[in-house]
């Protein structure tokens, strides 16, 4: 899966702020409505990691867990300090 811009960025740590923005506008939702939205989901992020790993089962291997949640934040940090689009 890529998120298209000018080229299509395939590798995570490739994908910058503007391109979701680019995407949004691609698809008819418009480049405002696509900041808006990455705005959103970078504000809540830390929330809806915390939340997830209440509900995980007691049994759930937590360097999975640890692996893909960490991973949403550090993915949310990088992009938030990035200029918006």
């Amino acid at each position: 899966m890529a998120i298209s811009g000018k080229n299509a960025q395939y590798r995570i740590h490739d994908i910058q702020r503007r391109h979701w923005s680019e995407q949004a506008a691609r698809i008819g939702l418009g480049a405002l409505a696509g900041e808006e939205i990455v705005a959103e989901v970078l504000q809540q992020a830390p929330a809806v990691v915390e939340s997830v790993y209440g509900q995980l089962p007691a049994d759930f291997p937590m360097d999975l867990a640890d692996s893909i949640l960490k991973g949403i934040l550090w993915q949310s940090e990088r992009l938030a300090h990035m200029p918006a689009a």
